[in-house]
């Protein structure tokens, strides 16, 4: 009984997973190319830049700092999604399972775990250094 459990739960997180894949890239369906536009634009004006007066090159800080925040949100987006998952199948394994499933189970908490802080500290520090970085 407990193993057709799991296997529905795990049928259905498969279906959500699927679903979810499917219509991201309908609601960002610009997301990449406008990311790619972005930074050859970047790159040409650039050069036409340098080509014009070497020392007086200039860099566009607002779209840097745009073109950064959008990767930092989807990355994170990506992270928090990836964590609530793990930790929901988790949950749901400690949940339903038997005594010995528990067992096997609770293994994988210190490894969820300290992925999710080496995970949400990167994105941290990452926020961090570009507060202090866009100071300068």
């Amino acid at each position: 009984m407990e193993i057709k459990v799991t296997n529905i739960i795990f049928k259905i997180i498969i279906i959500i997973l699927i679903f979810q894949f499917m219509f991201i890239p309908v609601s960002n369906a610009g997301f990449w190319e406008d990311i790619k536009n972005s930074g050859e634009e970047f790159i040409k004006d650039g050069e036409e830049e340098g080509k014009k007066d070497p020392e007086q090159a200039v860099v566009d800080q607002n779209q840097i700092v745009h073109t950064v925040n959008i990767i930092y949100n989807a990355l994170l987006t990506l992270g928090i999604s990836i964590s609530v998952i793990i930790g929901a199948v988790i949950g749901i394994k400690l949940m339903t399972g038997s005594i010995e499933e528990q067992a096997k189970t609770k293994e994988l908490l210190m490894p969820y775990v300290v992925g999710c802080v080496i995970t949400f500290g990167a994105f941290g520090i990452w926020k961090i250094m570009m507060g202090v970085l866009s100071n300068i």
